[in-house]
């Protein structure tokens, strides 16, 4: 086996040139080049839920650089940028991927989305087929959201409701899973949010939710809607897989992994080999141009 070397580009500050809205990212690139592994393209994009920072990605980006070149951003408000009102769009969201991609030269990409960053997932995919070639998403509801989740962003919105439905949603994320590495801290980092923005966050997902019905469906109203996975750890009843391999069956751009070594909503901090080793498979099986051609 090639023994692979990691090493971290240098920012590209160009976004602070042009915008007030910087956004950092880490760029992680394999220089050991193999006949048919290494860094090239399509990139992926490593996007995370609202709330979250780039570092649940680390592990996993660091795996998926021994194929192809592997991004992490937070976005704008999040992680190491600067403050700020929580007054951004999904468009605006897709702009600043788009932003730090044009920074580092890159061209074809594939998001992969942590929960409801598949929204821009799917944004970046809408206006930009030619640039992106497939979606992976991690940990999501690809079908439609259950109205208690829903009513559940209703009170996110509500200045006098929005703790105790932060409180309960995130209980559920932490309780079962405390053993995870680095799952708490993350959590806790997210609790750790404002009103500000949690009942931002609340507002897009339920618009998009609202508008869309479902995140499959919306794929599937792109003029030509590219291949889609979704990973994914719970919930681990098999009705919600049984759902989606029965979409599976006549929808042909989409497929489904339920992960083998995960169970929490942060399936990337206990499974990075899997999800990492799954995404390449299904991108070698869905790509005509290998990784690094």
């Amino acid at each position: 086996m090639t023994s692979h070397t990691l090493t971290r580009r240098p920012v590209i500050d160009r976004l602070a040139a042009t915008r007030a809205d910087v956004v950092d990212h880490d760029d992680f690139v394999d220089h050991a080049l193999g006949d048919d592994v290494g860094p090239g393209g399509p990139a992926l994009l490593y996007l995370t839920g609202f709330g979250a920072n780039r570092s649940v990605w680390r592990a996993t980006a660091r795996m998926t650089a021994g194929w192809r070149r592997s991004v992490t951003m937070d976005w704008r408000r999040h992680g190491t940028n600067p403050p700020g009102p929580h007054d951004y769009t999904l468009a605006d969201l897709a702009d600043d991927a788009l932003g730090v991609l044009d920074a580092l030269g890159i061209d074809r990409f594939v998001p992969v989305a942590s929960a409801h960053s598949g929204w821009v997932a799917l944004e970046l995919a809408r206006r930009f087929p030619r640039r992106v070639p497939a979606v992976i998403l991690v940990g999501w509801m690809p079908l439609g959201a259950p109205e208690p989740f829903l009513a559940g962003l209703d009170a996110m919105r509500d200045p006098e409701r929005w703790q105790g439905a932060v409180a309960g949603l995130t209980g559920g994320w932490v309780r079962g899973h405390e053993h995870v590495p680095g799952l708490v801290d993350t959590v806790e980092g997210m609790r750790a949010q404002g009103f500000d923005m949690w009942s931002r966050a609340a507002e897009l997902i339920s618009e998009a939710f609202h508008r869309h019905r479902g995140p499959l469906a919306a794929f599937g109203r792109l003029e030509n809607p590219v291949p889609v996975l979704h990973q994914y750890a719970a919930p681990t009843d098999s009705g919600f897989l049984s759902a989606q391999l029965a979409t599976a069956l006549h929808t042909p751009w989409f497929e489904v992994h339920r992960l083998d070594h995960a169970r929490s909503h942060f399936p990337m901090l206990e499974a990075p080999e899997e999800i990492a080793a799954r995404a390449e498979s299904f991108l070698r099986a869905r790509l005509t141009t290998p990784a690094g051609r």
